[in-house]
């Protein structure tokens, strides 16, 4: 046996005991009053697991109960030191079966190693297949629960006891019901003179028997039979076990199974058929989800004494129903009816592919794969200039620190001495007003705090008087003194009434303030001033109304949870709700099902009309058929999920009269004027500080936090720290919007070839049917009509700017209906958090849109997708494309390659995706009614950037180091490394025509060098630098950074010209060779000394001195004596011995005006639908992605990997769930027990990612004479039929539309292209739904989870 624990517990403190052994356990057990004033904890229950429950120490029941009756703390029984519980022993059963003893203590991943174990023991006795494969199919689902970090500290005893107490969608319960594991217990009763009765019973009796209110039952251990001793050979027992989650691993399942077959292997009969349901109730009722088995009165009748085949399979599908009510509650309940049909035919079918099959020959590594590994491969191509430094891959300076965790953050800062922490309480119904504030709930709390010692008591926190000068006035106010000067104890509860009346209580609206000109017009009514915090009204759930702040973050976040708990409401309708036109239609059910009846609060209507002619500017030809199709999309929105959530740290400083705050934000010059007006500062009181952001895309433009913080902060005079937790976060943020779009769409069919040119068309796709011949027809799609319907919150918000974007220009992007696209946006408000812009905020819905009709246009023709995309494409010479991007329009190029070869190194066209697409139709055709079905699809897109305004500011140090300031903020996204790039390749400049005719040793003209990268550093950003901040996002804040950077560093180049010039004048005569003093490069680590060291003896301001400098400088200069950094330190310290301010700050577009451009991506999927199950493998997923000349390939690719997994997320796995109506509309997704983003199995097996290479990009730049004719008066030159690169991209014609040094952005656009996972997706489904004859197109909400998948292929 082994064991897990320490051999000496510490001495019993507190509320906690440590019993040794189960008699001891059963005394403290017999010492309590009732079995809800203890709590048995293990591992890492204590710290609160499982979701929606506090930790328990402090439940949430005993917060209520001592409200009322004591303030007595519940008790805490430590169980890791009890030695019964923690032994793993071998067992041996009654009957004569061999396994193991567990103790309830015992970690998952301690269990799932000793299955292990005695498989592999098995296997090198060569006995007993059969309990080998089921301890391996065991163990492997096991392997499957949470994440490797909560498998090593969970216990076995805790994960079942949460099954059966708290209805616990337990993974591990249904394998181990499955075989016929057995539950030690004791029962303790608490009654004076009470007993202890220690029984034996199976382990599924124990997890659906009603626990007994005046009675502790203690899970001891948990015997698991691993060997069947038997004397029958023919006879053979296989168990499978499945499940099915929204994502692969670390996912609580929808449904799982474990199916046991007996059969003789002699007559392959099947003698026997157990089937064990778990997660299969309603979660949080006791007991509910606990495994059950399946009546077996149909199985018996449709299984047992027939042969385990084929034929007797397809009878089963046939004929067996799952019985009324096995499957309770509404929670995906159609698809868990499914699965239990699918989960027994998929057994059977196991079963009857291996039943002739013998596992003895097959090596332990066959039998218990790895993990399926994934292909990499980042396509990029060698930068033609060695010696620049702008296009290297050079790694991001955070790089490695990110990869290690040691980046620090603003949790990271150590907080000062006396730092108060705040945790936000928020509403938990939509509407209403409070009825009173659950501060009762703080006084367990508070009691506990002040009897764990002196530290934890009351402490005096009034609020300070406070000189300071409020925003807008003149002179310095009087004195604020205040009457609460009381001794106040920790946890502290603080609401609307407690706020002082120089605090600003009114929510920041920077969606409001960004685009004023559409605060009237557009959306009326849209914009709605709420406050900070509520005085008892009610606008929407989630909304904040109050905080609590206390002396550890545990501790603020504890009263907050417990405040929010006790509060209670009355039912109320804000009486000073917007009022909006009555003509306009209501909120359409999708959105209303748990907002009733809210008008509409937004409209956008735009349309274009397209040319009368096809893309190719010719009629089409031959007999047409119209065809008008109707159908709907639905999107249930993305929640943000980033590395760093919501956090600030405010630092007052000269009694309150200024602060300092450390804050993750978008843009730290609004969130500094926010937090001035709310705290009664002038802006030049506030400071915003920021070096960078733990990622965002888009939810840190919230700033309600930090106005609380710097409120707090004055009020107290100490520093206030905010960190809040995952769920709080993701309430605290709206997300992306929920919409409805309906489509009309309007197609003819030709039968001509798709485009005239050949320009698109490529190896002719199969039909969709099996049977099916090449297609016959082309549709072309005439008209495309949409009406939008988008759930944008309380507050129109940001939500203005993604219903601007889900617009013909985006829709139908790099596609060209031939007569018009209209779409009319709508925007609801309703009550809920205000959606915030997420990662490409509506051009990913425009994509999404896009391709939903393409393949709903397919599936009406009988076609592939492909068709219908190629038909439809917009061609190089459309008059849709302005005169000025024709010479852009790289996506004809980026398609035809990806189709013929690939996004891989190879040039072979086994990797083209006309081949694969045909491919994944054999495959389906060759499948009919198989489990197992493929797709795949390529879809482009066009992204449209506008360009933003921001700032730099470039320092060169005395010592020749520099310091680089930008107003854009690093977030993940490379702005700082490709900044820093920048401003070295401008500066290194200065020193090429100190370079030009100078030869090395051997005679060789010397190559121009670029400073070492660790000469330059981010100084980060303040909101008292560089005030005219742009807000960071959309994309073009690394190139709009960049292109700052660059200005203000060709500024310091312009100073710097005047000293390069003296080098070479002939007014100073040259010293002789015997006064030199001999001088020699130092080593890159010593540069920094090295300048040092030359500031120092050159800075002062001398004549005698500067021109024995300069002597010294221009004979070295003859000799070719210094390296480039050298080079650099002396020109430096000339510059500055005569007086030279290196500083020089700048705006992007001074010169080259905003950036406004298209970028043009393609990208291919290729995927395997389970029909059985619903679950979804991407096997392949290639991109190519026009970046034009890269700043920095390594960044750029590592952005376009980022993008693409996170759109994977939204359109696979990321469910956006809330609870119904009658419970307002809360976040029910709100933690990552419920909302899943991709985890690393989710991942493409084969993700190929390839950067434009410059060779094609100048092939592709201009398609045909009439176009480089056109573009000449444009300014854009043609060189022996080949335009350069740089003469196209660096264009300044049209009003100024250029790229930033020849590059474009990467964040957001592969985004875009996920709908390619769609598309296969779709390409899967359709298939099997056209083998069952229930038609083509499915209706799937997106995203696509299993089980809206297994319902779409349709039922058996």
């Amino acid at each position: 046996g082994t064991t897990t624990t320490s051999a000496n517990p510490p001495a019993a403190f507190g509320y906690h005991t440590f019993p040794k052994t189960v008699e001891e356990l059963v005394t403290a057990l017999q010492a309590i009053d009732t079995p809800e004033s203890v709590s048995l904890v293990a591992a890492q229950t204590s710290a609160g697991v499982y979701p929606g429950h506090l930790p328990v120490k402090i439940s949430k029941a005993a917060v209520i109960a001592a409200t009322t009756t004591t303030t007595t703390a519940p008790s805490v029984i430590s169980l890791q030191y009890v030695d019964e519980l923690c032994r793993v022993e071998p067992w041996v059963s009654g009957g004569g079966e061999e396994g193991i003893t567990v103790g309830a203590t015992t970690t998952i991943s301690q269990l799932v190693g000793h299955m292990l174990y005695h498989a592999l023991w098995l296997h090198s006795t060569g006995t007993n297949d059969d309990a080998k494969m089921n301890i391996l199919r065991a163990a492997t689902i096991i392997k499957t629960i949470a994440g490797t970090h909560v498998r090593d500290v969970a216990t076995i005893g805790g994960n079942l006891n949460m099954c059966r107490n708290l209805g616990f969608a337990s993974d591990l319960a249904t394998p181990l019901c499955a075989l016929n594991a057995v539950a030690t217990v004791v029962d303790v009763t608490h009654d004076a003179g009470g007993v202890a009765v220690r029984r034996v019973e199976p382990l599924m009796a124990f997890l659906t028997s009603t626990p007994n209110p005046n009675t502790s039952t203690v899970l001891l251990s948990v015997s698991i039979p691993l060997v069947n001793v038997s004397s029958d050979n023919s006879a053979h027992t296989s168990t499978y076990f499945h499940r099915v989650a929204t994502r692969s691993a670390n996912a609580h399942a929808i449904l799982n199974a474990a199916c046991t077959i007996h059969h003789n292997a002699t007559t392959t009969t099947i003698t026997g058929v157990d089937v064990v349901l778990g997660n299969a109730g309603v979660m949080d009722v006791p007991h509910s989800n606990a495994p059950k088995a399946l009546p077996t009165d149909q199985i018996t009748s449709l299984l047992v004494g027939r042969p385990l085949s084929i034929a007797t399979i397809d009878s089963f599908k046939g004929s067996f129903h799952v019985p009324s009510g096995l499957v309770e509650g509404d929670y995906k309940v159609a698809a868990r009816v499914m699965l239990v049909k699918a989960f027994i035919v998929a057994s059977l079918e196991e079963a009857a592919n291996t039943s002739t099959t013998s596992s003895k020959n097959k090596s332990y590594s066959q039998l218990y794969p790895s993990d399926q590994g994934h292909v990499y491969n980042p396509t990029t191509t060698k930068h033609s200039e060695p010696a620049m430094v702008v296009g290297r891959p050079i790694s991001k300076p955070d790089g490695i620190l990110h990869a290690t965790g040691t980046t620090t953050y603003i949790t990271d800062i150590s907080p000062p001495k006396g730092t108060l922490y705040m945790s936000i309480v928020m509403s938990t119904v939509p509407s209403g007003i409070v009825k009173k504030f659950g501060t009762d709930a703080l006084i367990p709390l508070q009691a506990i705090n002040n009897n764990n010692g002196a530290d934890h008591g009351g402490e005096d926190v009034p609020h300070q008087p406070v000189n300071t000068m409020v925003a807008n006035a003149e002179e310095p106010t009087t004195a604020l003194i205040l009457p609460d000067q009381k001794r106040h104890k920790f946890p502290l509860f603080i609401g609307a009434a407690d706020l002082p009346q120089w605090a600003l209580n009114r929510h920041p609206d920077l969606g409001g303030h960004l685009g004023e000109q559409d605060r009237k017009g557009a959306f009326p009514g849209g914009y709605y001033d709420f406050p900070l915090v509520a005085n008892r009204l009610i606008a929407y759930c989630d909304q904040p109304i109050g905080v609590v702040i206390g002396r550890t973050l545990k501790e603020a976040e504890l009263g907050a949870k417990a405040v929010s708990a006790a509060t209670t409401y009355e039912d109320a309708v804000p009486s000073n709700s917007p009022t909006f036109p009555s003509h306009l239609p209501k909120v359409p059910s999708i959105l209303g099902g748990r907002y009733q009846g809210l008008p509409i609060a937004a409209i956008r209507n735009h349309s274009i009309k397209m040319p009368e002619a096809t893309t190719d500017g010719e009629d089409i030809a031959g007999d047409t058929t119209t065809t008008a199709v109707d159908f709907e999309t639905v999107l249930l929105g993305q929640k943000h999920f980033y590395m760093e959530n919501q956090a600030c740290l405010v630092i007052p400083a000269d009694g309150a009269t200024r602060t300092k705050v450390h804050l993750a934000v978008h843009g730290v010059q609004h969130a500094g004027e926010f937090v001035a007006k709310a705290a009664g500062y002038a802006m030049n009181q506030v400071e915003i500080v920021q070096h960078r952001m733990g990622g965002s895309f888009g939810g840190k433009t919230n700033v309600v936090h930090a106005c609380l913080a710097a409120i707090l902060s004055r009020m107290y005079h100490r520093p206030v720290m905010v960190a809040l937790d995952r769920i709080t976060d993701t309430r605290f943020q709206g997300g992306r919007e929920e919409m409805q779009i309906r489509s009309k769409v309007v197609t003819t069919t030709t039968a001509s070839s798709p485009n005239s040119k050949g320009e698109f068309h490529h190896t002719d796709f199969n039909t969709l049917h099996a049977s099916g011949t090449a297609f016959q027809t082309i549709p072309r799609i005439m008209s495309v009509d949409t009406i939008t319907h988008a759930d944008v919150g309380a507050r129109v918000g940001f939500s203005n700017y993604t219903l601007g974007a889900v617009m013909p220009y985006s829709i139908m992007r790099c596609y060209s209906p031939s007569l018009s696209v209209n779409n009319t946006a709508i925007g609801y408000l309703t009550q809920s958090c205000e959606r915030t812009n997420v990662r490409s905020p509506g051009h990913a819905e425009a994509a999404i849109i896009t391709e939903a009709i393409i393949d709903r246009v397919a599936a009406t023709h009988n076609v592939h997708s492909q068709v219908v995309r190629e038909a439809n494409f917009l061609s190089s010479d459309a008059a849709l494309i302005k005169p000025y991007s024709k010479s852009m329009y790289t996506f004809p190029g980026l398609y035809k390659k990806m189709m013929a070869v690939g996004a891989t190194s190879t040039n072979g066209k086994e990797d083209g995706w006309a081949s694969r697409i045909n491919s994944t139709i054999d495959f389906n055709k060759q499948h009919v009614g198989g489990r197992y079905k493929k797709g795949a699809a390529v879809v482009p897109f066009e992204y449209p950037v506008g360009g933003g305004q921001y700032s730099a500011m470039v320092v060169v140090l005395p010592d020749g180091s520099v310091a680089v300031h930008h107003s854009g903020v690093e977030m993940g996204q490379g702005l700082v490394i490709k900044s820093l790039q920048a401003a070295n390749q401008e500066l290194s400049r200065v020193l090429h025509q100190l370079c030009e005719g100078a030869s090395d040793e051997h005679g060789n003209p010397k190559q121009m060098s670029t400073l070492p990268m660790s000469l330059f550093q981010s100084a980060g950003n303040s909101s008292h630098v560089l005030p005219k901040h742009g807000i960071t996002g959309g994309s073009t804040s690394s190139e709009g950074s960049v292109d700052a950077v660059v200005e203000a560093a060709k500024k310091i180049a312009d100073m710097l010209e005047p000293f390069v010039c003296m080098l070479f004048g002939s007014e100073v005569d040259a010293p002789e060779d015997d006064d030199i003093v001999s001088t020699t490069a130092t080593a890159e680590d010593d540069v920094l000394g090295e300048y040092a060291s030359l500031a120092h003896t050159t800075g002062a301001s001398n004549n005698n001195s500067t021109k024995r400098q300069l002597q010294l400088l221009r004979s070295q200069l003859r000799r070719g004596e210094f390296e480039t950094h050298t080079l650099w330190a002396r020109l430096v310290a000339l510059a500055n011995s005569m007086g030279a301010h290196l500083t020089a700050t700048a705006m992007n577009g001074e010169d080259s005006g905003s950036s406004d451009y298209s970028i043009y991506c393609v990208g291919g999927a290729e995927v395997t639908v389970d029909t059985y199950t619903g679950a979804v493998v991407v096997d392949r997923v290639d991109i190519m992605y026009d970046a034009g000349r890269s700043l920095n390939p390594a960044v750029d690719i590592g952005q376009i990997e980022g993008a693409f997994i996170m759109g994977l997320g939204y359109v696979l796995t990321e469910e956006n769930a809330h609870h119904d109506t009658t419970t307002g509309g809360e976040v029910s997704g709100g933690s990552t027990w419920n909302y899943k983003v991709p985890s690393i199995r989710e991942l493409p097996t084969q993700f190929n990612v390839q950067l434009m290479s410059p060779g094609d990009l100048d092939r592709w730049l201009l398609v045909n004479r009439d176009v480089v004719a056109a573009s000449k008066e444009d300014g854009v030159k043609k060189e022996d039929e080949e335009v350069t690169t740089q003469a196209t991209t660096a264009s300044k014609s049209n009003g100024g539309k250029g790229l930033v040094m020849s590059s474009k952005a990467t964040g957001e656009p592969p985004l875009c292209i996920a709908p390619c996972l769609l598309s296969a997706v779709r390409q899967a489904v359709m298939s099997s739904r056209v083998d069952k004859d229930l038609g083509g197109y499915p209706a799937i909400s997106v995203p696509y989870t299993p089980d809206k998948v297994v319902r779409a292929c349709g039922a058996m």
